[in-house]
Parts: C-alpha cells; structure tokens; sequence
C-alpha cells in the first residue's frame, strides 16, 4: 500500500507496522514524505505514525487497516 503523509515543515515523521509475523523497528520518512507498506493481514495489522515537532508534543495516530480487502493476485 502506498501512502502520503503531510507535516509542519521541520518536523520528523517516522511509520511502524504493528502485527503480523514480523516485529519491525519505526522507519523515519524522508523529505518527500512516501511510504510503502505491505499488508499481509489486514486484521492483525495496523500502522503507527509518529511526528516530532521541537518544543511540542508528539502527534500519533494510529491506522486500522480492519476494513481493507485484499484481491488475489492474477498473475497467479
């Protein structure tokens, strides 16, 4: 799943998957703010993202992907 995220200029912005099999660090976004995903369980998996501002809270949502529906491949 690709994603594009928006945040105050000079702040830092980092994306983690949560679920599933494998437990995998948060991952700092760079300048152009895109993330790709890959969503293997829609209903063990969510997504947190992280922005860190200086001198401010941090601002945290998390995305449930429960409502997501995976297509089977075709090339298969």
């Amino acid at each position: 799943m690709a994603l594009k995220f928006e945040a105050p200029e000079g702040s830092t912005t980092t994306i983690q998957m949560l679920g599933g099999d494998v437990v995998r660090p948060p991952v700092e976004l760079d300048s152009d703010m895109n993330a790709v995903v890959r969503v293997t369980d829609p209903v063990k998996q969510t997504f947190k993202v992280v922005t860190t501002m200086d001198g401010a809270d941090d601002i945290v949502k998390v995305y449930y992907l429960a409502g997501l529906k995976l297509l089977p491949n075709k090339d298969k």
